[in-house]
């Protein structure tokens, strides 16, 4: 029987659905939950040979928002008895996102943070000690890629230890203060726990995106980009065509042809005209496509 319940949170497009579905492990199912206007996805894991319920809520920019999707965050809380809270953040934007974990801190629900998509932070040059943020937030803090599952076992170990301390909740919280968080109060956290690289490191899409969308280059490397698409499907392409024609040619010639001599002129004809000739026509087309 499940004792408690584990709300998973995050903002939009952190990998807290691809995060929810690693850990579930395809036990995953939409449920109903009174008093709230959606169906939520949940999943019951076992952590530390407990069986707990995990429930993965709408991303949401602020617990103290007005739009639907806070609204129905804020209700799920007041309405069911959370024993922990897992905040996944973008670890490359963790200077925007920082307030949500604060948030959740200042309602006083136990919780882990996961700063997910920590490979790509890496490859933009962004730094972080994780563990004197843990310290600065009184948190623990992991770093991982949801994605790939760099940091998985760390977190998964992480989120087993909160789940023995957590205390189970007497009852939800009916009336939650709505959390509000001075964004100055983020710098401090940041200040010596993590590090942003002077100049944004830019992908190779986006060096690119800067030469193929300019305004005065654009166009010419545009056009030019056709022209030698078709010169190689025109120099490329049919001369590979004609090599598979002839050699298609070659083959019925000196093979099938008379391997097939034997046989009745219309079955023969059928194999050689019918089957064989429409086969490597096709075939003979595919380098032009």
């Amino acid at each position: 029987m499940t004792s408690s319940t584990i709300a998973l949170l995050g903002l939009p497009n952190t990998g807290k659905s691809t995060f929810f579905n690693r850990i579930a492990a395809a036990r995953a199912h939409v449920g109903n939950w009174p008093g709230i206007t959606v169906d939520l996805a949940e999943a019951e894991i076992s952590l530390n040979g407990e069986r707990v319920k995990l429930v993965d809520l709408p991303g949401i920019y602020d617990l103290a928002g007005t739009a639907a999707d806070e609204t129905i965050v804020r209700e799920f809380f007041q309405r069911v008895p959370v024993r922990l809270v897992l905040v996944i953040l973008n670890a490359g934007q963790i200077q925007h996102q920082l307030r949500l974990a604060l948030q959740v801190k200042a309602w006083g629900i136990p919780m882990v943070v996961l700063l997910n998509m920590a490979d790509e932070a890496r490859q933009l040059g962004i730094q972080i000690d994780t563990e004197k943020l843990s310290d600065r937030l009184g948190v623990p803090v992991v770093a991982l890629s949801a994605k790939y599952g760099g940091g998985y076992w760390q977190a998964y170990e992480t989120i087993c230890r909160a789940l023995k301390e957590a205390p189970i909740p007497a009852a939800p919280l009916l009336k939650p203060m709505l959390p509000e968080i001075d964004p100055e109060a983020i710098a401090p956290l940041l200040a010596d726990t993590v590090t942003l690289p002077g100049r944004v490191v830019r992908r190779l899409t986006e060096q690119l995106d800067h030469w193929l969308l300019h305004p005065l280059w654009g166009l010419p490397l545009f056009f030019a980009g056709l022209y030698l698409t078709f010169q190689v499907v025109w120099v490329l392409g049919l001369g590979v065509q004609d090599w598979l024609s002839d050699t298609f040619d070659a083959f019925q010639g000196q093979v099938l042809e008379p391997f097939l001599a034997g046989l009745p002129p219309l079955l023969s004809s059928l194999l050689l005209e019918g089957l064989y000739g429409g086969i490597t026509t096709v075939a003979a087309f595919v380098p032009l496509v």
